[in-house]
């Protein structure tokens, strides 16, 4: 982590200097910057406290905040950034990395709501409910209206993804509004478990 600057005869930024490290200043110097503050030298050396400054706003996807040197801003050394446009390449990939991560989210926000309506129902997942349709039970009824609305939800649910991902459909607003548009799980009857 730096701790100070050097800047050269002119005044202009020559180097950071690293908290601690010892440097050779001239033959009679060999010190960290701190020790020439404390000695009373760092303005022999043209040696400066050094300021962090946080990042400038900016589009993450279509931009980056590029570090450049520092300067004296109100008389402090202070770090300096710039705002610089991605070229298309980046910003295509970039937008992709979102897309694709935004859909994960949204498979996972399907996933808790399947097991969410199946818990409402006293099962412990979407699985367990789904596998009773396959056999002759007093939950078959359930069972098999739940797989058959699990399965329509799924259908629909990466069907709309895959139009996103095609640019065909628009990203849904929240997850809130995915889930509304899904189809209503409707039980056959009073509940059985």
């Amino acid at each position: 982590m730096y701790s100070h600057i050097q800047a050269d005869s002119n005044s202009a930024f020559l180097r950071f200097i690293t908290a601690g490290e010892n440097i050779e200043w001239d033959a009679n110097n060999y010190c960290t910057a701190l020790a020439l503050e404390r000695d009373g030298k760092a303005a022999q050396f043209n040696v400066f406290r050094f300021y962090t400054s946080a990042q400038p706003a900016h589009d993450l996807l279509t931009q980056v905040a590029r570090e450049i040197d520092p300067a004296p801003i109100n008389g402090l050394w202070t770090q300096r950034w710039e705002v610089v446009d991605l070229d298309a390449e980046t910003i295509a990939a970039n937008q992709a990395a979102q897309a694709a991560a935004t859909l994960s989210a949204y498979d996972t926000v399907l996933t808790e709501h399947l097991d969410k309506t199946a818990q409402a129902r006293r099962w412990d997942s979407r699985i367990t409910l789904a596998v009773r349709a396959a056999y002759p039970n007093p939950w078959q009824a359930d069972a098999k209206a739940f797989g058959t609305w699990m399965d329509t939800c799924n259908a629909l649910a990466y069907q709309w993804m895959n139009e996103v991902q095609a640019g065909t459909r628009a990203m849904p607003v929240s997850t809130a509004a995915f889930l509304a548009a899904l189809p209503p799980m409707v039980w056959p009857g009073p509940e059985t478990v």
